[in-house]
């Protein structure tokens, strides 16, 4: 298991194929789901051998945050039986996110602390790797991904994302400081060293500020809390990092200064008026509004995506907001208010127990007559999630699957040092149950990964046909194949009823936009097409009940009505 799992540790936050899926992190989230899903079938197998699985001090709390998704993700179907396979898509894949992608991992990160030093080999290893990739696209060196339209000065390195990578390195800095800290060998010192300048130059070109806030006060606070003694032995290195780090950032390289970038970054963080600040005031009042329509349970785990334009609507249609700041959020870039808005009062604070839990047990812990190394980890741990906490105030990172991975792996390790190894004895019908029902679970998640998977590159293969070669009957061969594995991806039938459209076949293209309003019926632009495609079939009452729907969607569409061309009847 543990091979596994430093495999798909170390593979996915490297691993980026823009030219396999539209979607370039999809890779990263089947990897890891499956990754996982093995790793808990090895698991399972020694738990049926050994009569016991493991148990933890945030067990209650965290089981309790769990229940309160599935309930929150049942009753929304209940309350949106016309959205029934939207929200089984969208509200399924954010459970299997859940436990798959956070719980799991947080189990394993506590089973796997003797084997702490394996896994700070390969975060590190991957950070250097990663940061290093990040510094040279800044510079205009771009070695591998010759794609422009991912290419940004801001670094991508292999995330995708720069907000990605700097919450990587928002949880990794505070653990390799404290390494760097505690290392007697002056090579390995040294090796810290240079990796530490490497994180945090990296870190800084991301010109991510909120991950720059989330490290200040992770850092803050570990240097604070360690034991003075430690920090006054290392003052000379200390002095030495932030020397080293301020000539390097200084230095322009093709006439690119790190350091400008950042001080006209914190600069513009006091302009209120920037439309950066202006779409989050959007989208926390739209955020805001979604919790209020549902204040006990929110719209249900997962549904975010597919409730907030009709919640951004009220205020476009009421004038509170510009057009312009119109967007389709996955995500409100807050994440105490997207939690309380999914999962409403009850979620968020089974969220805070989780946390103040941990917390609580970290505090105590660090008062203790422990083991010193063991106490700096846990402080380094706990400031790392703390920064990403803050980071994530402002940032979507841990709803996405590398930060996540890491930001559980810490805090899993954290509570198997705080809590070393226990484990519930359990009867064999009870073991033998629980063993059946999570590898069940566990087939199931591999399958539906591997037929998505299959359904994205093939999407992607008609995506390629269509915009790029102009060959849209093949491209309509691809979307079908896509389709016929993996029905509720929206944008395929969207772009396959779009060629229907274009080419006259009304019928097949009513069919493809409802295919796609069935998936997700919260894009204005396929209820918009629909409507097209009806007043073309003569369906006059069909196609104004579709304008209707934009409308509630997306009210600017109004003023855009001249510019649309309805197809007439024959």
């Amino acid at each position: 298991m543990k091979f596994l799992f430093f495999v798909v540790l170390g593979i996915c936050p490297l691993i980026f194929l823009p030219n396999l899926t539209r979607n370039p992190y999809f890779i990263k989230k089947v990897i890891i789901e499956i990754g996982i899903a093995v790793c808990l079938g090895m698991g399972l197998i020694k738990i049926v051998k050994e009569q016991k699985i493991p148990r933890t001090f945030l067990d209650f709390p965290l089981w309790t945050f769990v229940l309160v998704c599935l309930v929150s993700f049942g009753c929304s179907l209940l309350i949106h039986p016309e959205m029934r396979s939207a929200i089984l898509a969208a509200g399924g894949w954010a459970m299997v996110f859940l436990l798959f992608n956070c719980v799991f991992v947080f189990y394993i990160g506590s089973l796997l602390v003797r084997e702490r030093k394996s896994i700070f080999v390969v975060v590190f290893i991957v950070t250097a790797l990663a940061s290093l990739y990040a510094i040279l696209q800044h510079q205009g060196i771009e070695p591998f991904l010759k794609y422009k339209d991912i290419f940004t000065e801001r670094g991508l390195s292999t995330f995708g994302n720069p907000l990605f990578l700097a919450s990587w390195l928002v949880l990794v800095i505070p653990v390799m400081l404290v390494g760097f800290l505690q290392e007697e060998n002056y090579r390995r010192k040294g090796l810290l060293f240079v990796l530490l300048l490497l994180s945090g130059y990296a870190l800084l070109i991301t010109r991510c500020r909120s991950a720059w806030l989330g490290i200040f006060v992770a850092l803050t606070g570990l240097l604070i809390s360690l034991p003075k003694e430690l920090v006054l032995r290392n003052t000379r290195w200390i002095g030495t990092v932030i020397i080293a780090g301020i000539i390097a950032v200084s230095i322009p390289i093709k006439g690119k200064s790190p350091v400008r970038t950042f001080i006209n970054s914190v600069r513009g963080s006091f302009d209120l008026q920037q439309q950066a600040y202006q779409q989050r005031n959007l989208m926390w009042k739209s955020t805001f509004s979604m919790f209020k329509e549902h204040p006990l349970l929110g719209q249900g785990w997962g549904n975010f995506r597919l409730f907030y334009p009709f919640h951004q609507a009220k205020y476009l249609r009421g004038g509170q907001a510009s057009p312009s700041l119109r967007t389709h959020a996955f995500n409100a870039h807050n994440i105490i208010l997207q939690i309380l808005a999914s999962v409403g009062i009850v979620g968020l604070t089974a969220g805070f127990w989780l946390l103040v839990t941990f917390y609580r047990r970290t505090i105590k812990f660090c008062r203790q007559q422990v083991n010193a190394d063991d106490k700096l980890l846990v402080l380094a741990f706990s400031w790392a999630t703390v920064g990403v906490l803050i980071d994530n105030l402002l940032n979507v990172s841990l709803w996405y699957p590398v930060p996540a991975l890491l930001c559980f792996t810490w805090l899993g390790m954290a509570a198997g040092i705080i809590q070393p190894e226990e484990f519930r004895r359990l009867r064999k019908s009870k073991i033998y149950s629980f063993a059946l029902l999570a590898g069940v679970f566990g087939f199931v998640v591999v399958y539906f990964n591997l037929l998505s998977f299959s359904s994205e590159v093939y999407y992607f293969k008609g995506f390629k046909y269509l915009k790029k070669y102009h060959q849209p009957e093949k491209a309509i061969v691809e979307f079908k194949k896509s389709h016929r594995l993996y029905s509720l991806n929206s944008e395929v039938t969207f772009l396959l009823g779009n060629i229907y459209a274009r080419s006259g076949r009304l019928d097949e293209a009513i069919w493809a936009y409802n295919e796609s309003n069935r998936a997700d019926p919260s894009y204005d632009e396929t209820w918009f097409n629909l409507a097209q495609a009806y007043a073309g079939a003569g369906e006059w009452e069909k196609a104004i009940g579709c304008w209707e729907h934009v409308l509630r969607i997306n009210p600017d569409r109004k003023l855009k009505r001249g510019q649309a061309t309805f197809l007439r009847p024959r």
